[in-house]
């Protein structure tokens, strides 16, 4: 879920979507080297991944706008 600065936090990294997408649901695929960011099947974008550590914990939470 992107806050409403328009970022949210994955692996302890700040990663900024922008505000364009804040209270939508995002798709985070993280791979071994960078991390890749999806609205709707569409590549938003592509960060290092600078901190390599286990995701076992995963949680959303905030505002969904259902508005289309």
């Amino acid at each position: 879920m992107v806050s409403s600065n328009g970022s949210l936090k994955i692996t302890d990294c700040k990663v900024q979507v922008g505000q364009v997408y804040r209270g939508k649901a995002v798709t985070v695929v993280l791979e071994n080297a960078q991390l890749r960011v999806l609205f709707e099947g569409e590549l938003l974008s592509v960060h290092p991944r600078i901190i390599v550590k286990e995701v076992n914990w995963l949680r959303a939470s905030g505002h969904i706008d259902y508005e289309i």
